[in-house]
């Protein structure tokens, strides 16, 4: 029996290591791709990550392609590097990563990037207390912690109740207002959203009061109006005022609308106008600055709005595929200054533009290509590679 159970091993153990050979052997011969500078500075898009996969040898392989090279999919799997990439949004966020460089040990289990707050003076953390965001009230009780930059001292409240056992809430936004600190939630209650901001104590951390967002967008249009606000993309700094789209309707009968909401006055106000008329848009909100680009595949055209001082300047830059000598811009994103297009050329092959999102000046272009190989093993590849998506991810300078 030992000399049976011996022999069933080794045939196992030599299946595996013939698994593991043409694993590593095909492994070894994925061809590698970067994103290559067509014009431009290089720097620009360094953040530009394209995604999707690699078909050869009757199976595709999913990869990445940056202007560093290519990384597949399953070189990267393993335990150690599943737990470092474990919320990797969180990680690629840039303010994230200067809280972790300032505040190492603060940071310590804190992932929640919709629960921060910072300014000259301190900084603040709002989260649930169990391991979802999304949770009954009963067991997800507001935790807060504060800390003081200059001394680095902490504070923290623990297990502050939340509204009803049926009710389900998400935190978006943390603001301080003098000694008063007021959290956007996204409450679920009998299967219906409700935009309501929570009030409390600085000192005490006991809540003060509640102000239901939606009821008064409610009242205003006179018919149950959708909430949905605008993420600001420095999502930790100091903002007087959220910004919202409602909507009422589905499909084209469905009509929207855009709100201000002051932390200062618990006012809700509807614009004068609407933000925009095109459907096919990215937005950001960059401080006070909401910038907006209207995608076409021809043509995307940029404009901004002032939210305080409510100047608007519609179409203040546009860049055309005739211009970047593509075919087609396929998706944009606005970020950190930035407005980064992605492209197809005509033929077919997947890069990426950057634009300057103050002026539309092209900054980068870009496109995934083989690297090294002959011109014909050069032209297989590039038939076998497809990227269907892209990303950004930025890196703090140091």
């Amino acid at each position: 029996m030992r000399h049976y159970w011996f022999s069933v091993g080794l045939v196992l153990l030599t299946v595996s290591g013939i698994g593991t050979y043409y694993f590593v052997g095909n492994q070894n011969h994925l061809p590698e791709f970067q994103i290559e500078t067509v014009q431009g500075d290089a720097k620009e898009g360094a953040a530009v990550v394209l995604s999707g996969s690699y078909y050869g040898d009757m199976r595709s392989e999913s990869l990445e392609v940056s202007i560093k090279g290519s990384k597949y999919y399953n070189e990267k799997v393993n335990f150690r590097t599943d737990i470092l990439h474990a919320n990797s949004w969180f990680y690629e966020d840039l303010e994230m990563q200067q809280l972790l460089q300032d505040h190492k040990t603060f940071m310590r289990g804190k992932d929640n990037v919709n629960g921060f707050y910072r300014d000259h003076e301190m900084v603040i953390y709002a989260d649930l207390s169990t391991s979802t965001r999304y949770t009954n009230a009963p067991k997800g009780k507001l935790q807060l912690s504060y800390l003081y930059e200059e001394t680095g001292k902490v504070v923290r409240f623990k297990s502050i109740g939340m509204g009803h056992s049926e009710d389900i809430y998400a935190i978006e936004d943390v603001q301080r207002v003098e000694n008063e600190m007021h959290i956007l939630f996204r409450k679920e209650s009998n299967q219906k959203t409700y935009e309501m901001v929570y009030v409390f104590d600085m000192k005490t951390g006991k809540q003060l009061r509640q102000v239901d967002v939606s009821s008064q967008a409610n009242e205003v249009r006179g018919s149950e109006v959708q909430l949905t606000n605008f993420q600001n993309d420095s999502r930790s700094s100091a903002s007087n005022t959220v910004f919202f789209v409602g909507s009422i309707g589905n499909g084209e009968d469905g009509k929207a609308f855009y709100y201000s909401y002051s932390y200062l006055t618990g006012v809700l106000s509807e614009l004068e106008e609407p933000l925009w008329e095109g459907r096919f848009l990215v937005d950001s909100l960059q401080n006070e600055l909401l910038y907006y680009a209207e995608i076409d595949p021809n043509v995307v055209t940029l404009s901004v709005y002032n939210t305080k001082t409510k100047e608007r300047k519609r179409s203040y830059a546009a860049v055309t595929a005739e211009q970047l000598d593509v075919d087609e811009i396929k998706a944009a994103i606005i970020k950190s200054g930035r407005v980064y297009l992605y492209l197809l050329d005509h033929a077919g092959n997947s890069g990426a533009a950057v634009l300057d999102l103050e002026d539309g000046k092209l900054l980068f272009k870009g496109f995934a290509a083989p690297v090294n190989g002959n011109k014909l093993t050069e032209e297989e590849q590039q038939e076998n590679l497809h990227l269907l998506n892209m990303n950004i991810n930025q890196k703090l300078e140091n």
